[in-house]
């Protein structure tokens, strides 16, 4: 037996036609080539999304729960961040707009408080049963009378009282 029958290459398309000799060419083009998806997907796994989800762990123990909000603007963050500190347990944030984007993401950031839509607030100053949440964002100065109401637009949130 020569050096070169030991190859690994040499031995590899042996145990091809090996097998197409037993169970047939489509079937072992099968194998083979689910065979290489495998390596393939095997050799990726270090490189690509472990990494990345190494550091999308990292961040998140950083952040806290604004990681959440990482792809909207700084305004966003900052309301976003101040809300999560400042509403109550057992409190109804008012909002209006588009329930869709980082609207979507405060909800159940904020639990147990709840998210309720402004329609939804009662004469006596509740929402759902609960009491709703009447605090100004400190940065913003103005208007203090009317409830507060989250403006959810797409990946924005912004702040009025109505």
């Amino acid at each position: 037996m020569s050096l070169a029958s030991d190859h690994p290459k040499n031995r590899l398309i042996g145990l091809l036609q090996l097998l197409a000799q037993r169970w047939g060419v489509p079937s072992t083009l099968l194998t083979a080539l689910l065979l290489g998806h495998l390596v393939f997907g095997i050799l990726r796994i270090p490189s690509g999304g472990g990494f990345k989800r190494l550091q999308a762990v990292s961040a998140y123990q950083q952040q806290g729960k604004i990681w959440h909000f990482r792809r909207t603007n700084e305004e966003t963050q900052r309301l976003a961040a101040w809300l999560l500190d400042s509403v109550g347990a057992n409190q109804a944030l008012l909002y209006d707009g588009s329930a869709q984007g980082a609207l979507q993401l405060l909800g159940p950031l904020i639990y147990p408080s709840i998210l309720v839509h402004h329609r939804a607030l009662q004469e006596d100053g509740t929402a759902s049963g609960r009491p709703v949440f009447s605090k100004q964002p400190p940065w913003l100065k103005g208007n203090s009378s009317g409830h507060p109401v989250v403006i959810g637009n797409g990946h924005t949130l912004s702040w009025e009282r109505r």
